[in-house]
């Protein structure tokens, strides 16, 4: 199993899990946040923790390379999918139809890519 891609498991599970699963495929970054306690009685937990974290320290993933791409590339292409994703959203009912499961998460997308846009133009005038 050495040097094999993760694959997160897609059938008979909860989305939660669907989602946490993609965590682990080396494309996440992964914080912790430890909560110590400065009184006596809490010293086994206080060590744990501290155990916990340098466990966690040694974790690697693979990194994949990047290229850079222009902010007016991105820009163009995330305008088009904003557009397909308003499209997507106006062609959803919002209840009374089995297109309708579809409806939240379409909102969900579009107000991503809005903010997405935001950003970029912000990015696309700083670089002019």
């Amino acid at each position: 199993m050495k040097n094999k891609q993760y694959r997160a498991p897609k059938q008979n599970i909860p989305p939660t899990i669907k989602y946490l699963g993609t965590c682990l495929d080396g494309k996440c970054l992964m914080t912790m946040i430890v909560c110590l306690s400065p009184a006596g009685q809490n010293g086994w937990e206080t060590w744990f923790s501290l155990q916990y974290g340098t466990d966690l320290s040694a974790l690697s993933a693979p990194t994949k390379p990047v290229k850079p791409r222009s902010v007016a590339k991105v820009l163009t292409e995330t305008r088009l999918e904003f557009k397909k994703t308003k499209e997507d959203l106006a062609k959803t009912p919002k209840s009374g139809s089995p297109a309708s499961k579809y409806y939240h998460s379409r909102v969900f997308k579009c107000l991503h890519f809005e903010g997405y846009l935001k950003l970029l133009e912000e990015l696309g005038d700083g670089a002019k």
